[in-house]
């Protein structure tokens, strides 16, 4: 192979006409590497490094584009390597291995598949935050660079910039989760939320409709379609979990009029044995108006069973149809103890009817 003393002006004039041609630098004196630049029969220039690797095997690495880069910053670069060199690294086997490394799409995948699937809601609230906050910011990056700093930025964004708090800490939460999955399973080496707190401030919800307001909504509720109407109603007249009762099965209503939850299925992992009143078993009577009912009570067009943002819509047009203050599906059931506080259930029976654990959140209820 030729070799030049090359210098930005040689570099200039350096041109091939019957091959690609690569020609070696006799200025760079780095022991175990040599640097030179190759030319194509296009005219494209690119400078290299190559050297043998400890089974002896040549190797070779692009430094970069001889168009952008000066002459002396691909030296500066060369050095570099030669130096990783000196440590015994081996730079062409970590481009290697940065190349072969996964993206944070296919971290996020596996996390769906293997993990996520396994979760109470199929992995349904994980997959939108994915799809919504997560992928438009990092699906086309490697999951290895992304830093501490790209997670603060983006929960900022989400906490500060869209005001959603919460929203930011469940991210935060899901992001953690990804990375430790990988880390378990050794798709990635680290996590970037490895320490990283809640950067939000979450306040314990006290928020319950009073009865001039359930007097107001329940006249709304006939504008609402029947699964919504039907699933909410049912969050009120149970006092369970809106994400309890948007996965509820017909298999789980007894011919005793009892609905029992498993254990899988409840947020502490504890049975519930939930009797059904008067009113909530007219909701399902209503509900099997439904055309072809499968085993899910509160189902849709779209999907097997209601989501959470067709419940969180709902309630939304609910308040200002009734011109009151904003309420969550989870208001409801807060609603639904206050009003068996109010009749004299003792706290330890209010406790076994939402399905609280000893020493949890019942007495802001």
């Amino acid at each position: 192979m030729p070799r030049k003393h090359l210098t930005d002006k040689a570099v200039k004039s350096l041109k091939t006409t019957l091959y690609q041609e690569d020609f070696f630098d006799d200025s760079f004196t780095r022991r175990g590497i040599t640097f030179g630049i190759r030319v194509t029969l296009k005219g494209s220039k690119e400078y290299f490094v190559r050297y043998r690797d400890v089974n002896k095997r040549y190797r070779r690495l692009t430094v970069g584009d001889a168009k952008s880069l000066p002459l002396f910053k691909a030296h500066e670069k060369a050095a570099a390597i030669a130096s990783k060199l000196d440590q015994g690294l081996d730079p062409a086997a970590e481009r290697d291995t940065y190349k072969n490394s996964i993206s944070f799409e296919g971290l996020c995948t596996s996390y769906q598949n293997l993990h996520a699937k396994m979760k109470k809601d199929g992995g349904e609230e994980d997959a939108r935050i994915i799809r919504a906050d997560l992928l438009p910011v990092w699906g086309d990056c490697k999951a290895c660079d992304i830093q501490r700093k790209d997670v603060i930025a983006l929960l900022d964004k989400i906490g500060t910039e869209r005001n959603a708090p919460i929203m930011a800490n469940r991210t935060r939460a899901l992001i953690s989760s990804i990375f430790n999955f990988g880390v378990e399973r050794e798709l990635v080496q680290n996590s970037p939320c490895h320490g990283l707190k809640k950067k939000f401030r979450e306040k314990s919800k006290d928020r319950f409709l009073s009865d001039r307001e359930l007097e107001a909504i329940w006249v709304q509720f006939e504008k609402e379609s029947l699964e919504a109407r039907a699933a909410l109603q049912f969050v009120l007249f149970t006092a369970q979990r809106p994400g309890e009762v948007m996965t509820a099965k017909w298999s789980e209503i007894g011919s005793d009029n009892i609905w029992r939850l498993t254990s899988q299925k409840t947020k502490n992992g504890r049975q519930q044995i939930v009797p059904l009143s008067e009113g909530a078993l007219a909701i399902l009577e209503d509900i099997k108006q439904f055309p072809e009912p499968d085993d899910y009570i509160f189902k849709t067009a779209r999907s097997p069973h209601i989501k959470h943002r067709t419940l969180q819509n709902a309630t939304a047009r609910l308040a200002n149809n009734a011109k009151i203050a904003n309420f969550t599906p989870h208001d409801l059931r807060r609603t639904a103890a206050t009003l068996l506080r109010k009749t004299g259930t003792r706290t330890e029976t209010l406790k076994k009817i939402l399905n609280h654990s000893a020493g949890s959140v019942t007495d802001i209820y």
